[in-house]
C-alpha cells in the first residue's frame, strides 16, 4: 500500500492568511504478515542469544556463584563484600560495571540489539512515516556494527582498527567544526537568504555548508544572478568556505586518518610478537594435546549455543584464568611475568577451573616437558 499524507506547515505571522501544505509519502506492505511474523520470531531469538553473549560477563558477574566470586577477591587480597545483603553492595556494582563500557558499547552495540526489537513491538503505535524514519536509523546503527563487528575478515580489521584509532580525533574535530559550519551558514543566510529559499531554513543551510567540506564547491556559489548583488559577499565567502571549511579542515581529517594508519601499523607488530609467543611453547615443552578439528568445530557450536567453553560457563572459565594470570604478574617484580609464557600445571588447573574444565583444557591446549613425552615414547 502506498499512501500521503497532508500536513500544514508553521503559519506566518506576516502573512496569517497563507498555508504551506506540505505532503508526507508511506508504503507497507501488508501482504506479508507470515513472513514478518516468522522474521519477527527469529530476530527475538537471535536478539537473546546476542545479549547472552554480549552482556555474558556482566551477568556472571551479578547473577554467578557467590561463592566462586568470593573465592577470587579473596585471592585478589581485596577483601570480599558479597558476603553482605544485595542492596548493599549492588548500587556500587553497578556503577563500577558501567564504567567499563566504552562509548561504541553505550552508542552502537546495544541499541543495535534494542532498537529492531523494540520498534517492531511499536509498530502499532507510530504512524508509519515516523516509523520507517526509526527503522532507518536502526539500520544505519546495525550498519556500524557490522563494519565493527568484521575484524572476523582479515580484509577489514585493519580497516576497523584504523578508524577505532582515529575516532577521538575525529570527535574531537567534529566538536570544532560545529560552530565554525553554524557560523558559516548563518552568514550564507544573510547574504543571501533573500533570493534562496534554502537559506531560511536551518537544516538546509546547514547541510550545504557539510557538503562543501565533502564535495568541491560547485559554479553557482560565485556566478549566477543572485551572486551578482552580492559579489563582493560571495567572493569572500567562497575563499572563506574553500580555504578555511575545505582546505583546513579537511586536510586535519586525512591527517587523522594517515596517523592512525601509521600506529595501527606500527600496533600490529606487537600484536603478531605476542601471537606467536602465544602459541608456541617455552623451551623445554612439548605438545601434548588432543585436539583436532572437528572437536575444536564441536566447542565453538556449544559456546555459541550455550555461552559454554570447555565444560563451563565461558566468563567463569575466563574470570578464574585472567584472575591468576593477574596475581601471577603482580607477584613478579621485575615485569618479566608480563611478557613471559605462564605455566599452570593439572593440579593448580584443576583448583581454578573445577576437574572437568581442567581436563578438557588440557586435551586441547596441554603440555608436557620433553623428558616425560620421550619417557612415553620409549615405553610405547
Amino acid at each position: 500500500m502506498a499512501g500521503i499524507e497532508y500536513h500544514v506547515g508553521k503559519h506566518k505571522t506576516d502573512a496569517p492568511n497563507i498555508l504551506r501544505v506540505l505532503p508526507q509519502y508511506w508504503s507497507f506492505n501488508y501482504a506479508a504478515d507470515g513472513l514478518e511474523d516468522a522474521l519477527f520470531i527469529f530476530m527475538c531469538v537471535a536478539g537473546a542469544m546476542t545479549l547472552a553473549h554480549d552482556r555474558r560477563l556482566m551477568v556472571e558477574h551479578f547473577f554467578g556463584d557467590p561463592e566462586l566470586k568470593n573465592r577470587l577477591v579473596q585471592r585478589g587480597s581485596r577483601g570480599s563484600v558479597y558476603h553482605l545483603p544485595w542492596w548493599h553492595w549492588l548500587p556500587l556494582e553497578v556503577l563500577e560495571w558501567s564504567k567499563r563500557w566504552s562509548l561504541y558499547v553505550t552508542l552502537i552495540e546495544i541499541p543495535s540489539v534494542l532498537l529492531p526489537m523494540l520498534f517492531e513491538v511499536m509498530l502499532p503505535f507510530l504512524q508509519l512515516p515516523t516509523w520507517t524514519f526509526w527503522i532507518a536509523f536502526s539500520e544505519m546503527v546495525l550498519s556500524i556494527r557490522l563494519l565493527h563487528e568484521g575484524t572476523l575478515a582479515p580484509a577489514l580489521k585493519r580497516l576497523v582498527a584504523v578508524f577505532d584509532e582515529a575516532t577521538p580525533n575525529m570527535i574531537a574535530l567534529v566538536v570544532v567544526l560545529i560552530p565554525l559550519t553554524a557560523l558559516t551558514s548563518l552568514m550564507h543566510s544573510q547574504l543571501f537568504g533573500l533570493f534562496d529559499d534554502g537559506f531560511s531554513d536551518p537544516f538546509v543551510s546547514l547541510s550545504r555548508v557539510v557538503n562543501m567540506l565533502t564535495a568541491p564547491p560547485p559554479a553557482a556559489n560565485t556566478e549566477g544572478e543572485k551572486i551578482e548583488s552580492q559579489e563582493g559577499g560571495a567572493e569572500l565567502l567562497f575563499y572563506w568556505s574553500t580555504v578555511v571549511i575545505r582546505l583546513c579542515f579537511g586536510s586535519f581529517i586525512v591527517a587523522i586518518l594517515v596517523g592512525a594508519f601509521n600506529k595501527v601499523v606500527a600496533s600490529e607488530a606487537a600484536v603478531a610478537a605476542d601471537a606467536q609467543r602465544d602459541a608456541s611453547l617455552p623451551p623445554g615443552y612439548v605438545d601434548a594435546s588432543e585436539r583436532t578439528s572437528c572437536g575444536q568445530f564441536g566447542v565453538f557450536c556449544n559456546f555459541f549455543a550455550t555461552a559454554r567453553l570447555y565444560g563451563s560457563y565461558e566468563p567463569r572459565l575466563l574470570q578464574a584464568l585472567e584472575t591468576q594470570i593477574r596475581l601471577t604478574e603482580l607477584a613478579d617484580a621485575s615485569g618479566g611475568a608480563k611478557s613471559a609464557q605462564l605455566m599452570v600445571n593439572a593440579a593448580e588447573l584443576a583448583e581454578l577451573v573445577g576437574t572437568n574444565p581442567a581436563i578438557q583444557l588440557l586435551r586441547s591446549y596441554g603440555a608436557a616437558p620433553a623428558s616425560q613425552a620421550t619417557d612415553k615414547a620409549l615405553d610405547a
